[in-house]
């Protein structure tokens, strides 16, 4: 296994595991690279794109969903490995 690989499947476990924990602002500010993308299936209308970009407007978009939105559970499974040193998980 690549150097990349294993470097992204162990960020993948932590980000799964403060998921699970329902610890979600703490994981974009502990493994989130200050030029990340969140990226969605569709844009929801015109103050969310599909796109987001750099932690800062992450950790605003994060804030602003955990304000409108009671969460009464959720599992985060993964990581699955891609091939290019990246992966992704299911909610």
């Amino acid at each position: 296994m690549s150097d990349a690989l294993t470097t992204a499947l162990s960020v993948g476990k932590q980000l799964a595991d403060y998921c699970n924990q329902g610890k979600f602002r703490e994981a974009i500010v502990d493994l989130y690279a200050d030029d990340a993308k969140h990226v969605e299936a569709a844009a929801m209308g015109p103050d969310m794109p599909q796109v987001t970009e750099g932690k800062p407007a992450i950790l605003e978009r994060n804030d602003w969903w955990e304000g409108c939105h009671e969460v009464h559970g959720m599992e985060l499974k993964g990581p699955y490995p891609h091939g290019n040193g990246s992966f992704a998980v299911w909610m």
